[in-house]
């Protein structure tokens, strides 16, 4: 296997708050598509174990008790 190729990258205060604006609205038209279509959303973050995230979704949904 080849060895990753190592880039280093710098990004100055409004690219980062720029960058945040558009994931946050990526997330919001995510969200109302699913509310929507009638689909199941959870957003997380890798702090939370899948299992957990999972065991959380199927409870909330009233899935397993």
């Amino acid at each position: 296997m080849k060895p990753a190729k190592v880039c280093e990258v710098t990004a100055n205060e409004a690219l980062l708050l720029r960058y945040h604006a558009e994931i946050d609205a990526f997330l919001a038209r995510l969200s109302e598509f699913c509310r929507k279509n009638g689909v199941s959303y959870a957003q997380a973050t890798t702090a939370v174990p899948f299992e957990d995230l999972v065991l959380r979704v199927l409870r909330d949904g009233r899935m397993i008790q």
